[in-house]
């Protein structure tokens, strides 16, 4: 899995323009609530870049459903984003970050 280890710093630059978005968006301002869709969009799309490429280069099980696996990431560290805003602890994004680290680990072929 180095492919996608050394792909995690490029996670954060999507992740700001989303969590910035995602939690204030509502049907009530569509403006914002479309700009938020749109990260969402981007974000989800190079995180399954990501795992596509790990499936390409035999790094991952090819039947792992790439746009599944990206949409838990995406959605598991948007929460954990939240929750840590809500609580002013960054231990609830440090939690996702190591169980992300256990699914992608279940996909890992071994050697």
């Amino acid at each position: 899995m180095p492919q996608i280890e050394s792909s995690m710093p490029r996670f954060h630059q999507p992740l700001q323009l989303a969590r910035n978005t995602a939690v204030e968006a509502d049907d009530g301002y569509l403006a914002l609530r479309e700009d938020a869709v749109a990260a969402h969009g981007r974000f989800a799309a190079l995180i399954q870049s990501i795992l596509d490429k790990g499936v390409d280069n035999g790094e991952l099980q090819p039947d792992m459903g790439t746009e599944a696996v990206a949409s838990f990431i995406v959605s598991s560290i948007e929460g954990g984003v939240m929750s840590s805003r809500l609580t002013q602890d960054n231990k609830h994004v440090e939690f996702v970050i190591q169980h992300i680290g256990l699914v992608l680990s279940a996909y890992k072929i071994r050697d």
